[in-house]
């Protein structure tokens, strides 16, 4: 045995050795990978003194005190060979190596004497060090990413990943770490972090043209300051990573106490949020005064069920996915994306039918662990979306059980890629069209009816198509063209006698309702509309570094409405039942033969670290003159986020969002009063620090009152059927480590 282990030991020795000895061997030098001479007035001089003018040549060595002069319009990419940097020389900039090695004693030393550089530097050894000088400046480096500029007036640090110790060479003892995100003026010698436009610029700007700044083989332990930044990685990571919140909060008319620990992690494109909550009323020690969502005892785990395997497995998934408060991977426009949890933002293909859909209107109150996802095979891909993933598994319950209604909303999008041709862009182009056919269903429509039956139990069936045309799509620019259209069909499982549900008009048959969509009754010559119930959009949206818009004109008739599952759905779902039987047992009704139109405008902005703000309105208007202008249906959106730190001293943050359907038909009819009912989701947040790890935190929403079975207690029944709401002001303590 001791035989194998040895011969194991000299075969690995004898495998490494050949690398460490090529390694060691590797040539300590610089090379000129990539110019362009666009002013010709390009120049590489010697060292000698005075310097000489060479011949510039791709691939030319570059020996220590040679110098590279950039002019308008020119460009220049540097590699060292033997630890990987690459530089990148922007325009109207001189540019030396001063020096090359790969010990303390002789490092590399490159220096700038007027002008801007970009350098990815390459792992570095415990004895090997990296130093850029310009004008007074010094910027000490240990594996980063990071853009110097040197000008008349000034000197400057843009840290874009790791960590550079800024110091004036006057003063090499007092060093000042600048982290990613950072900068740093010599003039004034403060830190600062970058704004999101400039960070964005500066990548946009400095992208190397023929290096690759990803296959940089980079590290942060190769010096003390690279060693005191991964640790201060660490701890920022473990304090972002933990998070306690201590308060209470009013669900339906009772107010509980609660203890929530949310841990929360990024890595990469992932981001991860659990949701382990203690919500209880009287005894925090007795499961019995425990908060049950929906009559769920999300702590079981099965435990509560009767024995039965299926019950069990059910109940074990659901409690488990209940802890996810979210997981995201990746976005929509940048498949393949993943999005699980609590979800406030599931869009299908350009939101005709489904806009900024949310699942978690009343969370915690009822929580759901909605599903979206979405992948890209090139000349095919889809989008797939559920409102409540668990209840996925009651679907066989319809066949056993046709009174149950399953609060299931599902559906998806397959779009086509004629022009794809296999290769992965950054630069999305023409070659990108894509044409998409969507269909959505809701299949618990009546799902928050005290008798689902009753009201026939609706399913809402909708398709559409569109098409996506980038003009021109990458992160600092794009501008994409859209179409869409699509319609709305109801199937009903049972027939519906309005009369038995406070309405009026000729009873609802079974079965699937195509007259919804085209009622060959109509009588055109009284004004009536016999193809109906459809809508279609068209626009363009795009982004200006980190401000987005979007400018879209809508057409729709009938009770078709754009952006059908919006964020305000599952509260006004009930709502829309009501509008569909009586749309469909009176469609000579003048209001269902309407042809409205109207135009939605988007903008906002996302400044990293600082602000976010997003606004958005919807004005419509009725082309055939049936409708009055209070009964239109306008839709605001309104976002602000004020990120910790920007007020200085007292350092408070938070944010508000207010998203309402009918916000100017409220205020013509003068019900101020009602601008948050059921047809509103609002929030607001404000947070005071009272300590490095404690947060004083007032929130707060509006939510729909629940019966005890979990099912809205409705404010006006047989008259509008929307939720009886209820404001909650929680004020809480939040602890973060």
């Amino acid at each position: 045995m001791k035989m194998r282990i040895a011969l194991v030991a000299l075969a690995a020795v004898l495998m490494v050795l050949p690398l460490a000895l090529g390694a060691q061997a590797k040539p300590v030098e610089a090379r000129l990978a990539y110019f362009e001479n666009n002013s010709k007035k390009f120049q590489v001089l010697d060292g000698s003194t005075p310097q000489q003018p060479v011949v510039a040549k791709e691939g030319m060595e570059l020996l220590a005190g040679w110098t590279v002069k950039t002019g308008k319009g020119d460009v220049a990419e540097v590699k060292l060979s033997h630890n990987g940097t690459i530089v990148k020389i922007s325009p109207n900039t001189t540019f030396t190596v001063k020096q090359l090695g790969n010990t303390k004693e002789i490092p590399n030393v490159l220096a700038v004497a007027a002008g801007k550089i970009r350098t990815v530097a390459g792992k570095a050894t415990g004895n090997e060090r990296y130093r850029v000088e310009g004008g007074a400046a010094v910027c000490g480096v240990s594996g980063t990413d990071f853009v110097f500029e040197v000008a008349s007036y000034d000197e400057m640090l843009y840290v874009l990943n790791g960590l550079v110790s800024f110091f004036k060479d006057t003063s090499p003892d007092k060093l000042i770490p600048v982290g990613a995100g950072e900068m740093m003026s010599f003039e004034d010698f403060t830190v600062r972090g970058i704004p999101a436009d400039k960070l964005e610029q500066l990548k946009y700007e400095n992208a190397f043209k023929q290096l690759i700044a990803e296959d940089v083989e980079r590290s942060t332990d190769g010096g003390k300051n690279a060693f005191e930044a991964g640790k201060a990685d660490v701890w920022d990571k473990i304090k972002e990573l933990l998070g306690m919140e201590i308060g209470s909060i009013v669900i339906g008319e009772d107010t509980w106490s609660k203890i929530v620990v949310q841990p929360k992690f990024k890595i990469g494109k992932m981001k991860v949020g659990l949701y382990l909550p203690l919500i209880y009323n009287g005894n925090m020690f007795d499961p019995d005064d425990w908060y049950h969502p929906n009559g769920n005892d999300e702590w079981s785990f099965g435990f509560d069920q009767a024995g039965v395997v299926v019950d069990i497995v059910k109940d074990v998934v659901s409690d488990t996915f209940l802890k996810i408060r979210y997981f995201e991977w990746s976005d929509q426009r940048n498949p393949p994306f993943l999005k699980v949890g609590n979800l406030n933002d599931i869009t299908v293909g350009h939101g005709l039918i489904m806009r900024d859909f949310a699942n978690d209107a009343d969370f915690p109150a009822i929580r759901r662990v909605g599903l979206n996802l979405g992948f890209d095979f090139g000349k095919l891909g889809f989008e797939y979306m559920v409102n409540d993933a668990g209840n996925l598994l009651t679907l066989p319950l319809v066949i056993s059980d046709p009174t149950f209604v399953p609060d299931v909303l599902t559906g998806g999008r397959i779009y086509f890629q004629p022009l794809d041709d296999g290769e992965k862009r950054d630069v999305k182009s023409i070659k990108d069209l894509a044409f998409g056919v969507s269909l959505l269903a809701d299949i618990g429509a009546s799902s928050g009816f005290a008798d689902p039956v009753e009201w026939g139990a609706p399913i809402f069936l909708n398709t559409g198509i569109d098409i996506d045309m980038p003009i021109f799509e990458s992160k600092p620019f794009s501008i994409v063209a859209f179409a869409d259209a699509a319609l709305m069909v109801p199937y009903f499982r049972y027939a519906v006698d309005p009369a038995d549900v406070g309405l009026s008009g000729d009873i609802v048959p079974a079965g699937l309702a195509w007259r919804a969509v085209y009622n060959r009754d109509a009588d055109i010559g009284a004004g009536e509309v016999p193809f109906k119930n459809y809508g279609a959009a068209a626009g363009l949206l795009g982004n200006i570094w980190f401000v987005d818009w979007r400018l879209e004109y809508r057409y729709y008739t009938g009770v078709f409405k754009p952006s059908f599952y919006n964020s305000g759905y599952e509260r006004s779902r009930s709502q829309y039942v009501t509008e569909v039987v009586q749309y469909l047992a009176d469609m000579d009704n003048p209001d269902y033969n309407a042809l409205t139109m109207g135009v939605y405008g988007e903008g906002g902005f996302n400044w990293d670290k600082v602000c976010s703000l997003n606004i958005g309105y919807f004005w419509p208007w009725d082309a055939s003159g049936t409708i009055a202008p209070e009964n239109m249906e306008d839709r605001l959106l309104a976002k602000f986020t004020l990120e910790p730190g920007v007020i200085p001293v007292v350092h408070i943050h938070g944010s508000v969002s207010y998203e309402r359907t009918g916000f100017a038909q409220s205020i013509l009819k003068g019900e101020a009063a009602k601008l948050f009912d059921a047809n509103t989701v609002v929030k607001a947040e404000l947070v005071y620090p009272v300590a490095p790890t404690i947060d004083v935190a007032l929130f707060y929403t509006t939510m729909a009152l629940l019966d005890d079975d979990g099912n809205p207690v409705y404010a006006n029944p047989g008259v509008d059927w929307l939720p009886k709401m209820s404001t909650n002001l929680t004020f809480e303590t939040r602890v973060h480590f």
